[in-house]
């Protein structure tokens, strides 16, 4: 956590540039996050401009990644449902995070990661819930949420489903779904950074 101005450290993975869901999202997150913090800085990693290599081994990107983590006083991290799992992209960053001494203590396995607050907005297309066809197919926001936890960093998830209703006929009789979450999700966004304040977080 930095010790100066406060810093969000933001992070996109989608590959669908003004047209994602998960990036609205985080537009939001930091504009809402600058009005609590209105002499903050924001750093923007974007993993799907940027992609880093798939892990090989110990290297320096872990240091930095690991850093931008460790210097950082809150996380916003979006993330859309790709395959039924993560972006490759995030996957393959946060196996560079885990590996950094940084991120986990090598002698113990010990988390050495702490941040305010993370947020993981996650946009799938379709709906996933126990009474859908696909109930158990996210495999990402489970691996996420136990993956972070493990380099001690607990998210707050805020899901929206059914994002390709919207101009997708065979959708179309779901794209109400995608609006109600939208809209639960944009509230929660609007509260998550103040709720972080008055609880001294």
């Amino acid at each position: 956590m930095s010790t100066t101005a406060p810093t969000l450290l933001r992070i996109d993975t989608s590959i669908r540039g003004t047209d994602s869901v998960s990036r609205r999202l985080t537009d939001l997150a930091v504009r809402t996050w600058l009005r609590t913090h209105p002499t903050g800085r924001v750093v923007v990693h974007d993993l799907a401009e940027n992609p880093p290599p798939h892990f090989a081994g110990p290297s320096e990107l872990a240091e930095e990644y690991a850093t931008e983590l460790r210097d950082a006083d809150d996380l916003v991290l979006g993330m859309p449902l790709y395959n039924w799992g993560p972006p490759s992209m995030l996957k393959a960053w946060f196996d560079h995070v885990i590996a950094s001494p940084l991120a986990r203590d090598p002698q113990t396995m010990a988390p050495m990661l702490t941040l305010g607050t993370a947020v993981l907005v996650v946009a799938r297309g379709g709906a996933y819930g126990d009474d859908t066809p696909r109930a158990g197919w996210d495999h990402a926001t489970d691996w996420a949420q136990k993956s972070f936890t493990a380099v001690g960093l607990d998210l707050t998830v805020v899901p929206v489903e059914m994002t390709l209703a919207p101009g997708a006929p065979y959708l179309a009789e779901f794209e109400h779904l995608y609006h109600r979450d939208l809209a639960r999700a944009q509230e929660e966004l609007e509260q998550v950074w103040t709720r972080a304040a008055l609880a001294g977080v």
